[in-house]
């Protein structure tokens, strides 16, 4: 099941991007395509474990479509890691750590609008979910009762910077729309004050396109 989630996911993004530069090749629009990596600093919203204690990586590839005038289009293609820590309290005497970790392969499209160097970018993400484990004191564990869902939607905003026309940085804000997860306990009832389990990631990467 996992398998074919990635590889509908890939064939959709082969499409698109065919799609794309060739509506580049006959409209004003430039194509380009890049690397990009960088950090995560994750939580996981309805897990008890508040604060982006958990660090990850991501990295990927991008292609983006410039538009005719500020306006430009990016996909992404790009492994993310996920999840929560809960650190040891040990002022109050407790020295347990626990958390999730979750590996994503991260599928983002955002309209980009730059000014000179700068630009902003809004947008959604598709991920599919790789493997999810449960972290207690360093000991691992399968997530199960309730297990996790294979897939993630949400929403991105970002900033970034251009160094120069190759190389750039970039910050964002990535948040889940629906649920990963029902919260433990819950028994598949879902309450206005409680929505399940979902990501929120703050990234910043580093990225080099080339191209013109």
């Amino acid at each position: 099941m996992l398998l074919k989630l990635i590889c509908k996911m890939i064939k959709n993004l082969l499409t698109l991007t065919v799609f794309l530069a060739s509506f580049s090749c006959f409209g004003q629009a430039r194509f380009n395509a890049g690397l990009v990596g960088g950090l995560n600093a994750t939580q996981v919203d309805g897990d008890a474990a508040e604060g982006f204690n958990k660090a990850g990586i991501n990295a990927g590839a991008f292609i983006r479509i410039n538009l005719d005038g500020p306006i430009s289009v990016k996909l992404e293609m790009a492994y993310s890691g996920k999840g929560s820590r809960r650190p040891a309290d040990t002022d109050n005497g407790d020295f347990n750590t626990w958390g999730y970790r979750f590996r994503y392969v991260d599928v983002p499209l955002v309209a980009e609008y730059r000014n000179h160097d700068l630009f902003f970018q809004a947008g959604a993400f598709g991920a599919v979910l790789l493997q999810a484990e449960q972290e207690f004191n360093s000991n691992l564990f399968a997530v199960e009762n309730p297990e996790m869902r294979d897939f993630d939607l949400g929403g991105i905003v970002g900033i970034g910077y251009f160094i120069n026309e190759r190389l750039f940085v970039q910050g964002r804000y990535q948040q889940s729309l629906i649920e990963i997860r029902p919260s433990p306990g819950r028994n598949g009832q879902t309450t206005f004050y409680d929505g399940g389990m979902s990501n929120v990631v703050v990234q910043l990467s580093v990225g080099y396109q080339f191209g013109e």
